[in-house]
């Protein structure tokens, strides 16, 4: 069967399936670096120390980005192992690489407590027709001024 009659079955391009039949002769067939990352420079075992090594950084350094862990990855001789192939690993093994965000350690001091507490006891004094919450949002106060006196409770 020729290549066009392929791709008319398959609903491919002719150049698709010329693509796919050289890889499938070849494995080692490279197209000028189309197609994706690969990794073929490295083998199984390359594959198999560098996420060994991955894994030791991300014990040692759970905070850091994934451009961090490429640069530590060719620090440590990985010199293959970059951005993209610390991202696929990340996946593959379901981490999720999501920036982190760090707890205010003041948020806990003994002068925030007790200021929940008296905002806890004062919202069932307070008129809640003139109470507006506000929570992760925006609001300009000089355009959009309210038209009676409210009392903004941001938590």
């Amino acid at each position: 069967m020729g290549l066009s009659e392929v791709s008319t079955i398959a609903g491919l391009t002719v150049d698709t399936v010329r693509y796919w039949a050289r890889k499938q002769a070849d494995p080692t067939f490279r197209s000028g670096g189309h197609g994706g990352a690969r990794n073929f420079s490295m083998t199984t075992s390359q594959h198999t120390l560098s996420e060994a090594v991955l894994l030791g950084i991300l014990n040692k350094y759970p905070d850091c980005t994934l451009d961090g862990l490429a640069l530590k990855m060719k620090q440590y001789g990985c010199r293959d192992a970059n951005r993209a192939w610390v991202v696929r690993r990340l996946s593959e093994w379901h981490f999720t690489h999501k920036r982190l965000y760090y707890v205010q350690i003041q948020k806990f001091t003994e002068l925030n407590v007790l200021r929940y507490i008296d905002h806890i006891f004062a919202i069932p004094r307070l008129d809640p027709r003139h109470l507006k919450y506000l929570d992760e949002s925006r609001f300009e106060t000089k355009s959009k001024l309210p038209k009676q006196p409210h009392m903004y409770m941001f938590i």
